[in-house]
This record gives structure tokens, C-alpha cells and sequence, in this order.
């Protein structure tokens, strides 16, 4: 990936002494995913370089326009604006994200990636003052899965308004409650701005009883295709009765037997990994701030497995 420089894994020696029991079913592999304790893995120094993504300058179309209220009272339009180059959500129905809903289900890992933009300074038809912001979605989903469906509309734009709090503070808290879509304006503003995006790309949370799926890389510069490359089986889960504030991986490896066959990068949201043999690649946003200071890992070669662990921010 054009611009990614994954981090070498290091490991402490001992972990290659210490043979673990080789498993024969998923089943087995699954039970002995929830039995492993953080304790055990050592602390990688230096896993977490400054990540310094690629960006590029990209310029959103009108979507609709959502107008609501701050804090203090004051008008707040948000600009939900389509672009090609953001990636779509991983597919999921409407029944299963009211389901999540319905049940407080935070264990589910699905998010919406978006481009959210500062509020500016605006106007109103009548001319009074007012805030707007822009947010950034996949054109393909906003025309396929937002705009036919009130579920998936209203619970963009209850993340839109989460969003725009956690990164903009006291001015961009919105009433989630008295909001309203405007029919015949889909933009509040002469010129939409240009937003600067990171140039990545999301795979989706993965089944770990599902069959590996190959996937064919692009990378955003031009040169040869690269060969097949697999997603490996995982596992990602929070734990949230002994300590909700870990994040747990396991990625199973097969044909992986050295810890410097991994290369592993955990950035604020995102996991990524690559092996030097069996062209092996994870990349997986999370919907979570992770505490980079906190990661710890291991690799047993026995099984194959490589264990991760991260504190999220709270």
C-alpha cells in the first residue's frame, strides 16, 4: 500500500519456548481464544510509529441537508455530501442494525466511515446567522442503502452528530432529538469545500468460522498488480465483564512459523497486518479509540496464532 510503512513485530524470546497445545477444530481454536490473558503477552516496544497516511484533495457532491440545533441555541446545518473515494460500510441489513439498536448490542463492530469537516460560519434562506458542516459518505451507499432506508438515514446522522461533537466540541453538540431532513435543499452553502481524506481502505469485520476470502490489492500508485493476496481468519473482541476497556485479537496464520514473517501496525483506529510468506493482509478499521501506548502481542508457532491486545481510550 502506497505511503503504509508497517512496523517490524518484535517479540521476547521466551514466547518461542513456551509450546502451547496444538488445537484441531475451529471450535477448539475459538475456546482457546477466550482463555488467553493479556498478562502472558509481551509489551512491543516501538510497535506504533507516526503513522503518516497518504491524503488527497477530493471535492463532495449534495446529498441532503440535515438542520438541528447546537447547545447554545443557535442554527446547525449538516451537509451529508457523497464521494467516491470514501469505502462503504461492510454490508448489513436493516433488521440487523435495528436489532444492535434495539439492544444496545456495542460488541458489534460495524461503522460508517465518514469525512467529517469543521463547522463554519453560514447563512440561512432568511439570511440569519447560522452554523453548517459537511459529512462525507460512499456515493454507491448513500444512493443504494441511506436514501431508500429512515434506519440506516437516521442512524448516520445520529453518528454524524457524535462525530461532529467528539472533534469540533461545545459548539457542535446537536440536539439528537428535534432534527429535521429539508425536502427541497440538499446543500446549505454557495460552494462545497474540498475535504483532505487518508487514502485507505476498509475490509470489513470478518467471520472467523468463514472460509478465507482473496482479495486483489490496488494501490494508488501505478505499476504491476501484485499476486492474490488472503484475508486470514480472526477473531476481534471486547471484553466487556472482566475489563471493558480491552480489545482483544487473535489471527490465525497457517504456514506462518517466525515472528519476523509479521509485519503489525495498530494506528488510532486501525489494524494492519502482512506477512512476508503466504501473502497474508488485514486491514480493519475499528470504531474505537485505541490507547497506542497499551499494545502487547504474541505468536505461537505452535499454533500459528498471533494474540493482540489493546487498552481503548475512555
Amino acid at each position: 500500500m502506497s505511503g503504509f510503512q508497517p512496523a517490524r513485530l518484535d517479540i521476547d524470546p521466551s514466547i518461542m519456548d513456551n509450546k502451547l497445545s496444538i488445537v484441531d477444530s475451529e471450535d477448539e481454536m475459538e475456546s482457546m481464544f477466550k482463555q488467553m490473558s493479556a498478562s502472558n503477552r509481551p509489551k512491543i516496544e516501538s510497535l506504533v510509529p507516526e503513522v503518516d497516511y497518504p491524503s488527497l484533495v477530493v471535492y463532495p457532491k449534495p446529498g441532503l441537508c440535515v438542520k438541528t440545533r447546537n447547545a447554545g441555541g443557535k442554527k446547525f446545518f449538516i451537509n451529508l455530501c457523497v464521494l467516491d473515494e470514501i469505502p462503504p460500510p461492510t454490508p448489513i441489513t436493516e433488521q440487523e442494525l435495528e436489532r444492535m439498536i434495539s439492544e444496545e448490542d456495542y460488541t458489534n463492530l460495524w461503522r460508517v466511515p465518514m469525512s467529517i469537516d469543521a463547522p463554519r460560519e453560514s447563512k440561512d434562506k432568511s439570511g440569519g446567522a447560522c452554523l453548517s458542516a459537511d459529512v462525507a459518505l460512499n456515493a454507491d451507499w448513500f444512493k443504494d442503502c441511506l436514501e431508500p432506508s429512515l434506519v440506516f438515514t437516521t442512524f448516520v446522522i445520529t453518528v454524524a452528530m457524535e462525530g461532529l461533537c467528539d472533534k469540533h466540541g461545545e459548539q457542535a453538540r446537536l440536539d439528537r432529538d428535534s432534527w429535521t431532513i429539508l425536502k427541497n435543499k440538499k446543500y446549505l452553502g454557495d460552494k462545497i469545500p474540498p475535504h483532505r481524506i487518508q487514502k485507505r481502505a476498509s475490509t470489513g469485520i470478518a467471520d472467523l468460522k468463514k472460509s478465507s476470502a482473496k482479495i486483489t490489492e490496488i494501490d494508488n500508485q501505478q505499476h504491476e498488480p501484485r499476486d492474490i493476496q488472503t484475508t486470514p481468519r480472526y477473531k476481534i473482541e471486547k471484553n466487556s465483564v472482566t475489563d471493558p476497556t480491552e480489545l482483544t485479537a487473535c489471527v490465525h496464520l497457517p504456514g506462518i512459523n517466525n515472528i519476523n514473517q509479521i509485519n503489525l501496525e495498530i494506528g488510532e483506529d486501525r489494524l494492519v497486518l502482512s506477512t512476508t510468506r503466504k501473502n497474508y493482509h488485514l486491514d480493519i478499521f475499528l470504531p474505537f479509540d485505541l490507547d497506542q501506548d497499551s499494545v502487547s502481542a504474541a505468536f505461537d508457532p505452535s499454533t500459528n496464532i498471533l494474540s493482540i491486545s489493546v487498552n481503548i481510550k475512555t
